[in-house]
Parts: C-alpha cells; sequence; structure tokens
C-alpha cells in the first residue's frame, strides 16, 4: 500500500508560481487534465494540459482563474510549463475539459473547453497552446462541461463530443459544425 510518499512536483502551483504545496484555496485549482504526444524513457507522455478553475466575471479574483497551461516537456520538470490561455477566457470561467486528439503524434493537437455565458465554448490548437482556433461555432450558448476526441487517421476524420448544460453535441475535427 502506497503512503503518498515518493511524488516529484511537475509543476508550479499555478497560482502562486512557486514549487510549494498548496493550501487549497487557490482560485487556479487544476479543473481539466489531458496528456498525449510523444514520450519519455518511462513511458510517460511529455505534452501535458493542464485547465484551471475560475469564478466567472461576476466574482473576480486576483490572480485571475480560468487558465490553461501546457508544457511541451514534462519530464524537465517544473519550469517546463506556460501559460496559453491567451484571450480565449476573458470571462475568467472554469476550463472545464481538456482532450488532445490522439492523431497528432506530436500531442500539439487539443481542445479546451470553458464554462459560463455569453462565451466561445469550445477552443483549438495545432500549436500546444501557442495559437487557438474558436471551435464553437453553432454550439448553444451553455456551460461546456466535458469533452473528448475520438480520433480518426489523421487529425481532420475524427470526431469532438463535448457534454453541455443542456446536451450532448458531436462534431468532426476537420471543422466545427455541432449535432446533438
Amino acid at each position: 500500500a502506497s503512503v503518498g510518499t515518493g511524488f516529484s512536483a511537475l509543476s508550479v502551483n499555478f497560482e502562486t508560481g512557486t514549487t510549494f504545496g498548496c493550501s487549497g484555496l487557490e482560485v487556479n485549482l487544476i479543473r481539466s487534465l489531458a496528456a498525449g504526444g510523444p514520450t519519455d524513457a518511462s513511458g510517460f507522455s511529455n505534452v501535458i494540459y493542464a485547465g484551471t478553475d475560475g469564478f466567472g466575471p461576476v466574482q473576480p479574483t486576483t490572480p485571475t482563474g480560468g487558465h490553461i497551461w501546457v508544457s511541451t516537456n514534462a519530464a524537465g520538470g517544473t519550469t517546463t510549463w506556460f501559460d496559453r490561455s491567451g484571450s480565449i477566457n476573458p470571462g475568467q470561467f472554469p476550463v472545464s475539459g481538456v482532450a488532445v486528439d490522439r492523431a497528432d503524434s506530436t500531442g500539439q493537437t487539443a481542445y479546451v473547453t470553458i464554462m459560463g455565458f455569453g462565451v466561445s465554448h469550445v477552443w483549438k490548437t495545432t500549436n500546444a497552446g501557442s495559437t487557438w482556433t474558436d471551435f464553437t461555432s453553432n454550439l448553444p450558448d451553455s456551460p461546456v462541461n466535458a469533452i473528448v476526441v475520438d480520433p480518426g487517421t489523421t487529425t481532420s476524420n475524427g470526431t469532438v463530443y463535448v457534454g453541455t448544460d443542456v446536451g450532448v453535441f458531436s462534431s468532426s475535427t476537420a471543422s466545427a459544425s455541432w449535432t446533438e
């Protein structure tokens, strides 16, 4: 039986930027996580995406919440993580889901989902979060709570599924066009 010892920090505390533990009162607690791409010598994925919680615009916080953090070299330690949120979540809503498209062996194609209303709810990256494309299209304006990618043989012939407050929707990975 494990007693919880022997763990190594892979990232900094996304709230404070330090390698110290957390209090549990942080806004930027990890809410979603996905890994993929090339593996290290131990067989672990080196590309990791972490989405953090947020309280939205009604309850603004300092620091702000609702970020997406990415490491393309997680084996490299805590200094390899970068905030790749850009302008995808101006409302500071929770980043509720992250999914890596396994058809991209580099792990750089991924989707994130945003909760809240009046915002774009699904975003796609093909370069590990350096840039994002709004993948919301005709999806209802309702919080998106979960996401999964059923990969195709390429990144353009798979299917993305999202779970929202008003139902489950699917779209081709080629371009956003959602069907309930």
